[in-house]
């Protein structure tokens, strides 16, 4: 995970920690790349940083680093600003996330009221930049989160529109949360359409009956459609309830049946004969059940 991924959330913190104690703040990624900054550094946002020499140390040791006379400390020997730099202080903490560095928050003087505000009290500032690390890391969890609860609903989504029966489930309120392609077939459900289709559906559907699978008829595009309904109670993490319908055509669960006994009786044409007794015996084994097994 990238702090980039969250620039928008990042900037908005960076905002109200500069707004807070009057001091410039600077968030980098684990690249170096300015995910967001207020001040002087606004401007280079969504840039690669120069000079990071700071952070990088930082990233390293995975401990924060106080520069009190930027430019001229042993840190800063290599920057492309050394002796030069027109901060006047500098006090920056790396932020981890999963035991990883990914980043780092810095805050900026860059005159002599902002440096006195920065190292007026070094310990207070310390803790409050770990605290806004660990506040930045928890958004990119969040993030994460949110991230994959949307895949896992796309996938959940896209298992249900391969199922051959309809599937359809209500919230708490007995209201439509999720319909399956398959469901919006069986009801004459189409992007122009309204859901006429689904509020027949519950309109007929006795929740409290003992036996959970129902037939039900309903009118979908003037033609009579008789459906097969099995009902399933779901319970939430939330210890609310949830409805699962499954829906099936009744002629659709006939065919299939059809077809099963059409199979079953394809498998005795390989007895030879074509006697009376042999024709009556190819008709009536498909009927008998399977653990039966026939002896001639």
């Amino acid at each position: 995970m990238d702090l980039m991924d969250i620039q928008p959330t990042v900037q908005n913190i960076a905002d109200a920690i500069a707004s807070v104690l009057k001091i410039e703040v600077e968030i980098a990624n684990h690249d170096f790349i300015r995910v967001a900054g207020t001040g002087e550094q606004e401007s280079g946002v969504l840039q690669q940083m120069e000079g990071d020499l700071v952070y990088q140390s930082a990233v390293r040791t995975g401990r924060p680093v106080i520069i009190e006379n930027p430019g001229f400390e042993s840190v800063c020997e290599r920057c492309l600003f050394y002796q030069k730099c027109s901060e006047t202080g500098e006090i920056c903490s790396p932020i981890t996330y999963k035991g990883e560095p990914i980043g780092v928050i810095g805050l900026l003087a860059f005159n002599e009221d902002q440096r006195l505000r920065l190292f007026d009290n070094t310990d207070d500032i310390l803790s409050f930049l770990e605290k806004m690390a660990n506040l930045l890391a928890s958004k990119l969890h969040e993030h994460e989160m949110l991230e994959e609860l949307t895949n896992n609903s796309l996938k959940m989504t896209k298992m249900m529109n391969l199922v051959e029966q309809g599937i359809i489930i209500l919230d708490e309120q007995e209201n439509l949360a999720e319909m399956n392609v398959k469901a919006k077939m069986l009801l004459g459900i189409n992007e122009d359409s309204d859901k006429e289709g689904v509020c027949k559906l519950l309109k007929e559907i006795d929740y409290d009956a003992p036996d959970k699978r129902q037939t039900i008829n309903l009118t979908i595009n003037e033609r009579e459609q008789p459906l097969f309904v099995t009902l399933q109670k779901l319970i939430t993490s939330q210890k609310s309830t949830e409805y699962l319908l499954i829906i099936q055509a009744v002629e659709e669960i006939q065919n299939l049946a059809d077809q099963a006994a059409e199979t079953k009786k394809k498998a005795f044409d390989h007895i030879i004969g074509i006697s009376p007794q042999i024709k009556e015996v190819k008709d009536f084994m498909p009927s008998k059940p399977r653990n039966l097994t026939p002896v001639f």
